[in-house]
């Protein structure tokens, strides 16, 4: 990989523990909140996200999923801030990589709204969160009505794929056995976002992964989505089962 300058770029080495409110859930997965009621649903790789405890408040059957969950609640809250207070620090400096449009006070505090939510639900119910990272999850097959996958496949792949890892573990045969073991415990539809990092205007794998899920009889589709955050990353990947459901 060529040298990077830093002051220019927001790549990691490491992914970052950092979750999303519901209402960003519902931007970035094309979704309506009354449709999830009764639905049975995995967030893979959810983090410190408060999709479960809103979504389980409207009725659905969430769990969330990730590679740090079992560790304390104090612990996860350590992480998180040490790391957003990173992520935060740096975007200033790279403004041009994230879309205009966003409000970025607004986006903050959605933050502080999510984790607060999180700790919440983490402390009462602990059943909602797993301990579980791809490309194997401990569930069985078809065991949710709909995935959601957000920031975690695509976003922290290579730097020189499109993603935002410096030598990333996370190549192509991953991505493709994540997805496809995502679609294993799914009855209906997975959905993924985002479908780039914020250095590139295309990601490297995208193209290359419709074409192996069609190979194998899975259809995908890429879908425009409100959500507004890194710049251009306007779309999700919907990938339908049998039977799928619009929402």
């Amino acid at each position: 990989m060529q040298s990077l300058d830093l002051s220019n770029t927001f790549v990691f080495d490491r992914v970052l523990f950092f979750g999303r409110s519901f209402a960003e859930y519902m931007q970035m997965f094309d979704l309506q909140p009354e449709k999830l009621i009764a639905k049975s649903l995995l967030d893979c790789s959810a983090g410190p996200a408060s999709f479960a405890c809103e979504a389980s408040e409207l009725g659905a059957q969430v769990i969330a999923c990730d590679p740090l969950y079992g560790t304390t609640l104090e612990e996860l809250s350590l992480i998180y801030l040490l790391q957003r207070e990173e992520a935060l620090t740096r975007q200033p400096k790279v403004e041009h990589l994230f879309d205009q449009e966003r409000n970025i006070a607004e986006f903050k505090q959605e933050k502080v709204k999510a984790l607060q939510k999180f700790s919440a639900d983490y402390s009462t119910h602990p059943e909602r969160y797993i301990k579980a990272s791809l490309p194997e999850l401990p569930f069985a097959d078809r065991s949710f009505d709909v995935t959601l996958s957000s920031n975690f496949l695509f976003l922290y792949a290579d730097y020189d794929e499109g993603g935002m890892l410096v030598q990333s573990p996370f190549d192509y045969d991953f991505h493709l056995q994540a997805i496809l073991e995502l679609v294993r415990v799914s009855k209906e539809e997975v959905r993924l976002y985002p479908l780039k990092g914020p250095h590139r205007s295309e990601h490297g794998f995208v193209a290359r992964i419709c074409a192996d899920l069609s190979a194998r009889g899975i259809e995908s589709e890429i879908v425009p989505v409100a959500y507004r955050d890194i710049k251009d990353a306007h779309q999700m990947l919907r990938v339908k089962l049998l039977r799928p459901e619009r929402f």
